[in-house]
C-alpha cells in the first residue's frame, strides 16, 4: 500500500505543469505577504519612513504605550488628548473652520499612540457609525470616569438589537453572543502587535494556494479517463481497492505539502519583518467589538486550522467531481466557478440569510473574519460562523470520499 501511495505522489510531483503551479502559488504567497512590509509607512518626530525603517520606528514608539488598558489609564489618555487642543499653540484652523493639531504636535504626541487611541475612539462610536476617527475623543465627558468596558458591553448589546440593519438576531443568538463576549477578560494588556495583525489581514490570500491544490487534484481520477488508463487500473488486481485508496491518500498528502509550503512563507515573511511581539495579547486591542476570547497567537492557529479543514473538504469534493467527470477541464470549470463567484458577491445584512451562505463559500471561508457576528441556529443550538465552517467542510470531506471511491470503482470502461 505504501508503495502505491509513493507511486501516486511521485506521479503528481513529476508533472511539469504541477511543479509550475506550485511555484506560481508560492511566488504569489511571497509577493502578497511581502506587501504589508513594502507598503508600510510611519511618520513621527524623526520623519517619514517606509518599509523596514518604518517598522523599526514603530517598534520603538510602541515601547511608550501603556501595558494595561485600565479605566483610569483610558481616562488619562483621553484627557491628555483633549488637553492638546486646549493650548492654542498646538492647533491650527483648517479651511472648513475645524480645529486640528499641528503636524509637529501630531507627530510627537498622537502618531506614537495612533492605533491605541483609535481603539479607544472606536469603542465610543455607535455600531452603525461610519468613518471612525479621533474627533469623538474631544467631545467625551469624563465626569463619571471613562466607562470603557461598560461602553463596549452596551455597544455590543445595541448592535445585536439593531434589527433595522437587517441583523434580526433571535433571542438565542443574542444570548449566545453576549455570553461569548462576557468571557473576555478585562482589563486588556496593550502592546505592539503589527506582525500578527498583518498576518491575519492577508491570510485570505491563501486562496491562491487553494486554487493551486484544486488544479493539481482535479486530474486524479478524470486524468485516467482521458488517457485511457482507467481500463488498465480497474481491471488490475487492486484497481478497485488499494489503488483508489492510494490515489485519495496521495491527493490529501500532496495538498497538505502544498499548503504547508505556502504557509511557511505566509507566517515567516510578516513575523520576521515585524517581529512576533504581541502574540499573547488579547485580540480585542485590535477592535473591542471582536467577540472571541483569544490572543493573536491562538487566533492565528485557529484560522490555520479552519483553512486546513476547508482545503481538506475542497480536496474531497474535487475528487468526487474528478471521479464523475471524464475530463479534468470540466472539474476545474466547476470548482473555479464556485471559488470565484463569492469574490464578486456583495455582503448582505450582518446576520441575514444571504451572508449565511456567502461566508461558507471557499474563497470567503479562508478569511480571518474575527469581527463577524454571524451565527447559525438549529433546534435551540447556536454555533458561530467559524465553527460552522469546520462542520460544513468536515461534512463535505466525509460525505464526498465514499461517493468518489464508488464512482471510480463502478466506472464503465469504454
Amino acid at each position: 500500500m505504501f508503495n502505491l501511495i509513493k507511486f501516486e505522489l511521485r506521479k503528481m510531483g513529476k508533472k511539469r505543469f504541477n511543479i509550475i503551479t506550485i511555484l506560481v502559488s508560492v511566488i504569489i504567497t511571497i509577493i502578497t505577504f511581502s506587501m504589508p512590509i513594502t507598503r508600510f509607512e510611519y511618520r513621527g518626530i524623526r520623519g517619514h519612513r517606509t518599509g523596514l525603517k518604518a517598522i523599526e520606528l514603530k517598534k520603538q514608539d510602541a515601547k511608550k504605550l501603556p501595558t494595561k488598558v485600565t479605566e483610569n489609564q483610558v481616562a488619562k489618555d483621553i484627557k491628555d488628548y483633549q488637553r492638546l487642543f486646549s493650548n492654542p499653540k498646538n492647533t491650527i484652523k483648517k479651511e472648513n473652520g475645524q480645529l486640528s493639531l499641528k503636524n509637529s504636535v501630531d507627530d510627537k504626541y498622537v502618531i506614537p499612540k495612533f492605533n491605541y487611541l483609535l481603539m479607544i475612539s472606536e469603542n465610543y462610536y455607535e455600531p452603525d457609525d461610519q468613518g471612525y476617527d479621533f474627533s469623538n475623543l474631544r467631545r467625551l465627558k469624563l465626569k463619571n470616569g471613562a466607562k470603557f468596558y461598560e461602553t463596549r458591553k452596551n455597544k455590543i448589546s445595541t448592535f445585536l438589537n439593531m434589527n433595522h440593519k437587517g441583523g434580526n438576531y433571535s433571542d438565542s443568538e443574542k444570548k449566545f453572543w453576549i455570553n461569548k463576549t462576557s468571557k473576555i477578560k478585562a482589563p486588556y494588556s496593550y502592546g505592539y502587535y503589527t506582525g500578527w495583525s498583518a498576518l491575519l489581514k492577508y491570510i485570505g490570500a491563501l486562496f491562491f494556494t487553494l486554487l493551486a491544490i484544486i488544479i493539481i487534484v482535479a486530474p486524479v481520477f478524470s486524468g485516467e479517463y482521458q488517457c485511457g488508463a482507467d481500463s488498465i487500473i480497474l481491471s488490475s488486481k487492486y484497481g478497485k481497492t488499494k489503488i483508489i485508496k492510494a490515489k485519495i491518500i496521495a491527493a490529501f498528502a500532496f495538498a497538505t505539502i502544498i499548503f504547508v509550503l505556502n504557509l511557511i512563507f505566509a507566517l515567516a515573511i510578516p513575523l520576521l519583518a515585524f517581529g512576533t511581539s504581541g502574540w499573547n495579547l488579547s485580540i480585542q486591542i485590535q477592535d473591542t467589538m471582536i467577540p472571541y476570547s483569544t490572543t493573536f497567537l491562538k487566533t492565528t492557529f485557529m484560522f490555520i486550522g479552519i483553512i486546513y479543514v476547508v482545503i481538506l473538504g475542497t480536496v474531497s469534493f474535487t475528487l468526487l467531481l474528478s471521479s464523475k467527470f471524464k475530463t479534468s477541464f470540466t472539474v476545474l470549470i466547476v470548482q473555479i466557478v464556485i471559488l470565484f463567484i463569492s469574490l464578486f458577491m456583495k455582503e448582505g445584512a450582518e446576520n441575514g440569510f444571504f451572508n449565511h451562505i456567502l461566508y461558507l463559500l471557499p474563497s470567503k471561508a479562508i478569511n480571518a473574519d474575527v469581527l463577524t457576528y454571524l451565527s447559525y441556529s438549529f433546534g435551540g443550538i447556536t454555533v458561530s460562523l467559524l465553527l460552522m465552517r469546520v462542520i460544513v467542510y468536515g461534512a463535505i470531506g466525509v460525505i464526498s470520499l465514499p461517493f468518489a471511491r464508488n464512482a471510480f470503482r463502478k466506472h464503465q470502461v469504454q
